[in-house]
């Protein structure tokens, strides 16, 4: 694989907070990141069928920013104030088809999977995610993450973005029909296939 010079870090939040409740609590955080040199945080939140996290920090790093930030080691998960924070990983891209002019986002315009793989099995995720992503690309966009080999920690080893040009409803196909092909793959230890709605973006 060729990896991407670009770290991607997921943060994926648990909570039962309401958006505006918890974007109290989580600009604080996101602002002092920024000051540490990310280039780019997009937050996104799940639609209600979404099953384990109700929003996703999407954040872009220089790659020797990242590096003299968390030195090889992500943070542990961590909680309190009715939010969990878990640390998906830390990732570069492997495979994409970004469109040049990536539509204004309304709805839940894109489909995430995370998924955590048995020893040796990487490549096949990615593999099974790139063909997922090309089967289910809707003209918007799509990347195959994999984890950074160079960093500990981290939940997920692999992650899918795939943009959506079309409705909420289109979005939430395309998660059902990826979740349902992930749901059986042998190699798979945990997949989370969630339908969400970029709502923030600081760079």
């Amino acid at each position: 694989m060729i990896y991407d010079q670009r770290i991607v870090q997921f943060v994926c939040f648990q909570t039962l907070l309401a958006r505006e409740a918890f974007l109290t609590r989580w600009e604080p955080f996101a602002t002092s990141f920024m000051e540490r040199g990310i280039e780019r945080i997009v937050l996104a939140d799940c639609d209600a069928a979404a099953d384990s996290f109700a929003f996703i920090s999407r954040n872009e790093w220089p790659e020797h920013r990242f590096g003299a930030t968390f030195r090889g080691q992500l943070p542990a998960d961590a909680g309190g104030g009715g939010v969990i924070a878990v640390q998906g990983g830390a990732f570069r891209a492997v495979s994409s088809a970004d469109a040049d002019s990536p539509p204004v986002r309304s709805a839940a315009d894109k489909v995430v999977a995370l998924v955590r793989v048995v020893p040796g099995a990487l490549a096949l995720a990615v593999e099974e995610l790139r063909s997922l992503a090309v089967e289910h690309a809707t003209g918007a966009g799509w990347t195959v993450f994999a984890h950074d080999p160079a960093t500990r920690g981290g939940r997920f080893d692999a992650v899918l973005e795939v943009h959506a040009l079309t409705s909420e409803s289109r979005s939430r196909l395309v998660r059902d029909a990826i979740a349902t092909r992930l749901a059986v793959a042998p190699y798979l230890k945990e997949s989370h296939v969630l339908a969400m709605c970029e709502r923030l973006a600081l760079s």
